[in-house]
Protein backbone atom coordinates (compact mmCIF):
# COMPACT_ATOMS: atom_id res chain seq x y z
CA UNK A 1 0.00 0.00 0.00
CA UNK A 2 1.09 3.37 -1.49
CA UNK A 3 0.46 7.05 -0.24
CA UNK A 4 -0.37 9.31 -3.48
CA UNK A 5 -0.82 12.44 -4.49
CA UNK A 6 -3.18 14.36 -7.43
CA UNK A 7 -0.83 13.50 -9.97
CA UNK A 8 0.51 9.88 -9.42
CA UNK A 9 -3.64 9.42 -8.34
CA UNK A 10 -4.37 10.40 -12.02
CA UNK A 11 -1.91 8.23 -13.33
CA UNK A 12 -2.81 5.24 -11.62
CA UNK A 13 -6.72 6.03 -12.48
CA UNK A 14 -5.48 6.01 -16.35
CA UNK A 15 -3.61 2.43 -15.54
CA UNK A 16 -6.39 1.13 -13.89
CA UNK A 17 -8.81 1.46 -16.65
CA UNK A 18 -6.18 0.59 -19.29
CA UNK A 19 -5.02 -2.37 -17.58
CA UNK A 20 -8.29 -4.07 -16.73
CA UNK A 21 -9.55 -7.32 -18.17
CA UNK A 22 -11.88 -8.73 -15.77
CA UNK A 23 -13.67 -5.25 -14.29
CA UNK A 24 -13.67 -1.59 -12.97
CA UNK A 25 -15.64 -0.38 -10.19
CA UNK A 26 -16.25 3.71 -10.24
CA UNK A 27 -17.13 4.97 -6.98
CA UNK A 28 -16.89 8.39 -6.93
CA UNK A 29 -19.91 11.48 -6.11
CA UNK A 30 -19.52 13.49 -8.96
CA UNK A 31 -18.20 12.41 -12.65
CA UNK A 32 -17.26 15.08 -15.66
CA UNK A 33 -14.86 13.21 -17.58
CA UNK A 34 -11.54 14.36 -18.37
CA UNK A 35 -10.66 13.82 -22.54
CA UNK A 36 -7.73 11.36 -21.02
CA UNK A 37 -9.86 9.32 -18.78
CA UNK A 38 -12.34 8.79 -21.99
CA UNK A 39 -9.32 7.74 -24.16
CA UNK A 40 -8.92 4.83 -21.40
CA UNK A 41 -12.33 4.02 -20.83
CA UNK A 42 -13.18 4.48 -24.76
CA UNK A 43 -11.48 0.80 -25.15
CA UNK A 44 -13.93 -0.98 -23.12
CA UNK A 45 -16.59 -0.26 -25.99
CA UNK A 46 -15.26 -3.68 -27.73
CA UNK A 47 -14.47 -5.35 -24.41
CA UNK A 48 -17.59 -6.86 -23.32
CA UNK A 49 -15.96 -9.25 -20.90
CA UNK A 50 -15.04 -6.13 -18.72
CA UNK A 51 -18.00 -5.49 -15.80
CA UNK A 52 -17.49 -1.74 -15.75
CA UNK A 53 -19.94 -0.65 -12.60
CA UNK A 54 -19.91 3.01 -11.52
CA UNK A 55 -21.79 4.09 -8.51
CA UNK A 56 -22.45 8.34 -8.22
CA UNK A 57 -24.26 10.08 -5.60
CA UNK A 58 -25.63 13.72 -4.21
CA UNK A 59 -28.00 16.07 -6.32
CA UNK A 60 -31.09 13.61 -5.65
CA UNK A 61 -33.56 15.74 -7.44
CA UNK A 62 -31.02 17.08 -10.62
CA UNK A 63 -28.86 13.69 -10.93
CA UNK A 64 -27.46 15.42 -14.05
CA UNK A 65 -25.44 17.82 -12.13
CA UNK A 66 -23.44 14.66 -10.65
CA UNK A 67 -23.32 12.68 -13.87
CA UNK A 68 -23.85 14.61 -16.76
CA UNK A 69 -25.91 13.94 -19.79
CA UNK A 70 -22.87 14.40 -21.85
CA UNK A 71 -21.15 11.93 -20.28
CA UNK A 72 -24.19 9.40 -19.83
CA UNK A 73 -24.29 9.38 -23.62
CA UNK A 74 -20.23 8.22 -23.90
CA UNK A 75 -20.60 5.98 -21.00
CA UNK A 76 -23.63 4.04 -22.84
CA UNK A 77 -21.18 2.85 -25.45
CA UNK A 78 -19.58 0.64 -23.14
CA UNK A 79 -20.92 -2.71 -23.80
CA UNK A 80 -20.81 -3.98 -20.25
CA UNK A 81 -21.90 -0.93 -18.07
CA UNK A 82 -23.91 -1.21 -14.45
CA UNK A 83 -24.68 2.59 -13.03
CA UNK A 84 -26.30 3.19 -9.66
CA UNK A 85 -27.08 6.52 -7.87
CA UNK A 86 -26.74 6.93 -3.86
CA UNK A 87 -27.58 9.70 -2.84
CA UNK A 88 -25.73 9.67 0.43
CA UNK A 89 -22.39 8.99 -1.17
CA UNK A 90 -19.39 10.63 0.00
CA UNK A 91 -16.58 8.19 -0.94
CA UNK A 92 -14.20 7.47 -3.53
CA UNK A 93 -12.94 4.85 -4.33
CA UNK A 94 -11.27 2.73 -8.06
CA UNK A 95 -10.68 -0.37 -8.24
CA UNK A 96 -10.04 -3.13 -11.01
CA UNK A 97 -8.90 -7.23 -10.72
CA UNK A 98 -5.38 -6.31 -9.94
CA UNK A 99 -5.33 -2.59 -8.27
CA UNK A 100 -7.27 -0.59 -5.87
CA UNK A 101 -7.68 3.75 -5.28
CA UNK A 102 -9.13 5.08 -1.75
CA UNK A 103 -8.84 8.45 -2.61
CA UNK A 104 -10.39 12.53 -1.66
CA UNK A 105 -10.45 12.91 -5.89
CA UNK A 106 -13.77 12.80 -7.68
CA UNK A 107 -13.74 11.64 -11.55
CA UNK A 108 -14.14 15.01 -12.08
CA UNK A 109 -11.71 17.11 -15.05
CA UNK A 110 -12.05 19.96 -12.45
CA UNK A 111 -10.74 17.96 -9.84
CA UNK A 112 -7.89 16.12 -11.35
CA UNK A 113 -6.53 19.24 -13.21
CA UNK A 114 -6.58 21.46 -9.66
CA UNK A 115 -7.46 20.28 -6.64
CA UNK A 116 -4.92 19.17 -3.87
CA UNK A 117 -5.68 15.88 -4.02
CA UNK A 118 -4.23 12.46 -1.95
CA UNK A 119 -5.03 8.65 -1.46
CA UNK A 120 -3.86 5.11 -1.14
CA UNK A 121 -3.05 2.80 -3.89
CA UNK A 122 -2.74 -0.75 -2.92
CA UNK A 123 -2.73 -4.48 -4.33
CA UNK A 124 -5.14 -7.08 -4.75
CA UNK A 125 -2.89 -9.11 -2.19
CA UNK A 126 -3.21 -6.34 0.25
CA UNK A 127 -5.99 -6.93 2.79
CA UNK A 128 -7.77 -3.27 2.52
CA UNK A 129 -8.06 -3.94 -1.09
CA UNK A 130 -11.01 -7.23 -0.14
CA UNK A 131 -12.47 -5.18 2.30
CA UNK A 132 -12.77 -2.17 0.56
CA UNK A 133 -14.24 -4.01 -2.73
CA UNK A 134 -16.71 -6.09 -0.10
CA UNK A 135 -17.82 -3.04 1.49
CA UNK A 136 -18.51 -1.11 -1.71
CA UNK A 137 -20.24 -3.99 -3.81
CA UNK A 138 -22.61 -3.84 -1.02
CA UNK A 139 -23.21 -0.17 -1.21
CA UNK A 140 -23.39 -0.54 -4.83
CA UNK A 141 -26.09 -3.87 -4.92
CA UNK A 142 -28.39 -1.49 -2.46
CA UNK A 143 -27.88 1.56 -4.32
CA UNK A 144 -30.96 2.95 -6.89
CA UNK A 145 -30.22 1.48 -10.29
CA UNK A 146 -29.59 4.10 -13.17
CA UNK A 147 -28.67 1.80 -16.32
CA UNK A 148 -27.22 -0.81 -17.65
CA UNK A 149 -25.72 -2.72 -20.97
CA UNK A 150 -26.07 -6.08 -20.38
CA UNK A 151 -23.92 -8.71 -23.32
CA UNK A 152 -25.55 -11.41 -25.04
CA UNK A 153 -24.06 -14.11 -26.73
CA UNK A 154 -24.78 -16.80 -29.51
CA UNK A 155 -23.13 -20.46 -28.95
CA UNK A 156 -21.28 -21.33 -31.94
CA UNK A 157 -19.15 -24.36 -32.53
CA UNK A 158 -21.46 -26.88 -31.62
CA UNK A 159 -21.89 -24.76 -28.10
CA UNK A 160 -18.47 -24.88 -27.55
CA UNK A 161 -17.93 -21.38 -27.50
CA UNK A 162 -19.95 -18.10 -27.76
CA UNK A 163 -19.57 -15.23 -29.50
CA UNK A 164 -20.93 -11.55 -28.43
CA UNK A 165 -23.70 -10.34 -30.32
CA UNK A 166 -24.92 -7.32 -28.72
CA UNK A 167 -25.85 -5.17 -25.67
CA UNK A 168 -29.18 -5.31 -23.76
CA UNK A 169 -29.88 -1.60 -22.75
CA UNK A 170 -32.22 -1.01 -19.91
CA UNK A 171 -32.68 2.55 -18.83
CA UNK A 172 -34.56 4.28 -15.78
CA UNK A 173 -33.41 7.66 -16.05
CA UNK A 174 -35.41 10.19 -18.43
CA UNK A 175 -33.89 12.07 -20.75
CA UNK A 176 -34.67 16.18 -20.71
CA UNK A 177 -38.00 16.82 -23.21
CA UNK A 178 -39.22 19.85 -21.94
CA UNK A 179 -37.29 22.04 -20.19
CA UNK A 180 -38.31 24.89 -17.79
CA UNK A 181 -38.32 28.25 -18.67
CA UNK A 182 -36.85 31.20 -16.32
CA UNK A 183 -39.26 33.10 -17.45
CA UNK A 184 -42.38 33.87 -19.40
CA UNK A 185 -39.77 34.81 -22.52
CA UNK A 186 -38.85 33.11 -25.34
CA UNK A 187 -35.16 32.10 -25.80
CA UNK A 188 -33.68 30.49 -28.74
CA UNK A 189 -31.72 27.31 -29.96
CA UNK A 190 -27.86 27.78 -30.40
CA UNK A 191 -27.46 26.04 -33.03
CA UNK A 192 -30.16 25.78 -35.30
CA UNK A 193 -32.13 29.53 -34.02
CA UNK A 194 -35.47 27.53 -33.03
CA UNK A 195 -38.14 28.57 -30.27
CA UNK A 196 -37.23 27.21 -27.37
CA UNK A 197 -37.52 27.84 -23.56
CA UNK A 198 -35.48 30.43 -22.21
CA UNK A 199 -32.71 29.04 -19.76
CA UNK A 200 -29.24 29.14 -20.33
CA UNK A 201 -28.40 25.96 -18.94
CA UNK A 202 -30.56 23.91 -21.50
CA UNK A 203 -29.93 26.48 -24.70
CA UNK A 204 -30.51 23.55 -27.52
CA UNK A 205 -33.68 22.30 -29.02
CA UNK A 206 -34.35 18.61 -28.24
CA UNK A 207 -33.46 17.46 -31.59
CA UNK A 208 -29.83 19.72 -31.57
CA UNK A 209 -29.23 18.67 -28.11
CA UNK A 210 -29.26 14.86 -29.31
CA UNK A 211 -26.65 15.81 -31.53
CA UNK A 212 -24.62 17.65 -30.02
CA UNK A 213 -24.39 15.44 -26.87
CA UNK A 214 -23.18 12.69 -29.49
CA UNK A 215 -19.65 14.32 -28.35
CA UNK A 216 -20.52 16.96 -25.63
CA UNK A 217 -17.92 19.52 -26.82
CA UNK A 218 -19.00 22.68 -24.33
CA UNK A 219 -16.74 24.90 -26.48
CA UNK A 220 -18.19 23.90 -29.82
CA UNK A 221 -18.98 27.24 -32.19
CA UNK A 222 -22.57 27.82 -32.71
CA UNK A 223 -24.90 29.97 -35.01
CA UNK A 224 -27.30 31.76 -32.59
CA UNK A 225 -27.55 33.82 -29.49
CA UNK A 226 -30.22 31.99 -26.89
CA UNK A 227 -31.54 35.44 -25.02
CA UNK A 228 -31.92 37.71 -28.50
CA UNK A 229 -31.69 35.04 -31.14
CA UNK A 230 -29.27 36.92 -32.94
CA UNK A 231 -26.53 35.28 -35.13
CA UNK A 232 -23.51 34.58 -33.21
CA UNK A 233 -20.75 33.95 -36.01
CA UNK A 234 -19.45 31.01 -33.78
CA UNK A 235 -19.30 32.97 -30.72
CA UNK A 236 -21.50 31.03 -29.05
CA UNK A 237 -21.53 27.65 -27.18
CA UNK A 238 -22.99 25.33 -24.60
CA UNK A 239 -20.57 26.77 -22.10
CA UNK A 240 -21.12 30.26 -23.05
CA UNK A 241 -24.51 30.39 -25.01
CA UNK A 242 -25.22 34.35 -24.76
CA UNK A 243 -23.58 36.59 -26.52
CA UNK A 244 -21.40 38.86 -24.50
CA UNK A 245 -23.69 42.14 -25.34
CA UNK A 246 -27.11 40.19 -24.07
CA UNK A 247 -25.56 38.61 -21.27
CA UNK A 248 -26.43 41.25 -18.46
CA UNK A 249 -29.73 41.81 -19.84
CA UNK A 250 -30.36 38.12 -19.68
CA UNK A 251 -28.74 37.45 -15.87
CA UNK A 252 -31.09 40.16 -14.34
CA UNK A 253 -34.05 37.88 -15.51
CA UNK A 254 -32.35 34.66 -14.37
CA UNK A 255 -31.64 36.13 -10.78
CA UNK A 256 -34.64 36.84 -10.59
CA UNK A 257 -35.95 32.97 -11.18
CA UNK A 258 -36.64 30.45 -8.97
CA UNK A 259 -34.24 28.53 -10.92
CA UNK A 260 -31.22 30.47 -10.20
CA UNK A 261 -28.25 28.91 -8.44
CA UNK A 262 -27.65 31.62 -5.31
CA UNK A 263 -23.79 29.77 -5.54
CA UNK A 264 -23.61 31.98 -8.30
Amino acid sequence: MKFITREKINDSLKEIFKYSKKQVFIVTPYIKLHDEVKNELKRLETKDKVHVKILFGKNSSDKVKSLPLSDLEFLKNIRNIDIRFEESLHAKFYCNEKYGILTSMNLHSYSQNNNIETGVIFKKTDRVYKESLVYFDQVFFNAEWYYSKTPTYKKIFFGLFKRYVGSQETVNFKEPTKITSISDQTGFCIRTGAKISLNHKWPYHINAYKKWVVTGNVKYEENFCHFSGKKSFGKTSFLKPILPSEWEEYYKIYKRSKFADRTE
